[in-house]
């Protein structure tokens, strides 16, 4: 017998299913009241179903606006410092425009006074010279003054006189108004910049408050994460994120010095730190609160892992280069707030990170002693201010404290 094509196969087998042989394939029916109970049990699974997926939706949601809320403690805390630092620079921005409004203020008022004590003075020599212009009227007319003269040369005298005197007299009137209108135009000014002065007052005021609430805010932040084992935990884990990232940011710069080295127009950093290990001069004067290395967290309740050292020094105090060197970066780095990294030469790195302020820019040649910043709270997560510090060898961190005058430890 011939073959069957694989479709007529499959129409045969449809057909004798469906015709031939209903008696085989075919299940009782269900009756009517038992698939009443089915359809009764189907609605309520599937309203069981539904109620389920509702709630796992809504759980959804929940989550995601924790992780929206929670996500990257580290990117908030920056978030936080960067207005902090805004409004510093705002304010000092503004309290120096005061200064100098104040200055000018006090300027105006010594020209305002200096100008009224001319204008009185002139109007004084005024009111005398007419008063006795006003007696000689009386006790020799004009006229006859020039009628009664003797001679030509008395009378050319006497209208000499007459004209210098009414010169003079002319000149002092100008002189009063001058000075009149020099003290309105003064006056004037001193109003203005007293108005201004009001305004940036008013400005810092308002800055004040602000700067009060953002810390404020910042301070109940960092509590919730101390207070909250798993916000800590978060924490924890971005810092230790935080710190792979520096990781790989200082072993991008080994190389790229290393590339560089091979160019003929390759200028060395420095010679390293090796011949100064132990003799290293202190970024700031200031005591240890967090050594390197394994350590235990009082703030997380934790143990922690740092590689480098946290020296307590007060706000502003300015931070210094522990030795010459190239900046190779310069700018806010996640869960460090404003850091600075320096490149001595023979894979020899320096940071120093959580400053309020940085006066030196990326590609920058420092000199040993040379002021990098001023010492802040940015990106810290301890209370108050201090100036973290590491240094490192080919990308690996070392004790900074080996390498550190021993007699500056205090």
């Amino acid at each position: 017998m011939r073959a069957l094509k694989p479709l007529a196969l499959l129409g045969a087998l449809w057909w004798g299913a469906g015709t031939a042989f209903p008696q085989d394939l075919s299940t009782p029916s269900p009756k009517p009241q038992d698939a009443r109970k089915i359809q009764k049990k189907i609605l309520k699974n599937k309203k069981s179903l539904g109620e389920i997926e509702r709630k796992l939706a809504e759980e959804k949601r929940r989550q995601a606006q924790d992780a929206a809320r929670e996500q990257n403690l580290l990117n908030r805390l920056q978030a936080a410092d960067q207005d902090l630092n805004r409004l510093k620079r705002e304010k000092k921005a503004n309290q120096q425009d005061l200064y100098e409004t104040q200055a000018q203020t006090q300027v105006l008022h010594d020209e305002v006074g200096l100008s009224r004590q001319r204008l009185e003075q002139s109007r004084e020599i005024m009111r005398k010279r007419l008063r006795d212009l006003y007696r000689m009227s009386f006790q020799e007319p004009f006229l006859n003054g020039w009628l009664e003269s003797e001679s030509s040369a008395d009378l050319a005298r006497k209208i000499k006189f007459e004209t210098l005197l009414a010169q003079s007299n002319g000149k002092l009137l100008s002189q009063t108004q001058r000075q009149n209108e020099d003290l309105t135009r003064s006056s004037d000014l001193l109003d203005a910049q007293e108005r201004h002065q009001k305004r940036v007052l008013d400005a810092l005021a308002r800055q004040e408050k602000t700067f009060a609430r953002q810390q404020k805010n910042r301070n109940l932040f960092l509590a919730t994460i101390r207070r909250q084992q798993s916000l800590r935990e978060q924490t924890i884990a971005e810092l230790n994120q935080a710190a792979e990232d520096l990781k790989s940011k200082v072993s991008n710069l080994l190389a790229q010095s290393a590339e560089a080295r091979k160019r003929p127009s390759y200028t060395p950093a420095g010679e390293g730190l090796e011949v100064v290990r132990g003799r290293v001069p202190w970024p700031v004067s200031g005591t240890i609160v967090s050594f390197f290395g394994t350590q235990h967290s009082r703030e997380f309740n934790a143990t922690v892992v740092n590689t480098g050292i946290q020296i307590r020094a007060n706000a502003g105090t300015p931070f210094k280069a522990v030795a010459a060197g190239v900046v190779r970066y310069a700018d806010w780095f996640k869960g460090y707030g404003k850091l600075v990294i320096l490149d001595h030469g023979r894979g020899y790195y320096s940071l120093y990170a959580q400053a309020s302020d940085l006066s030196v820019t990326t590609g920058q040649r420092v000199e040993a002693g040379q002021v990098l910043g001023l010492v802040g709270d940015t990106g810290s997560l301890l209370d108050g201010s201090s100036l973290y510090f590491e240094i490192r060898k080919d990308g690996q961190p070392e004790d900074p404290v080996k390498w550190l005058k021993r007699q500056a430890a205090g």
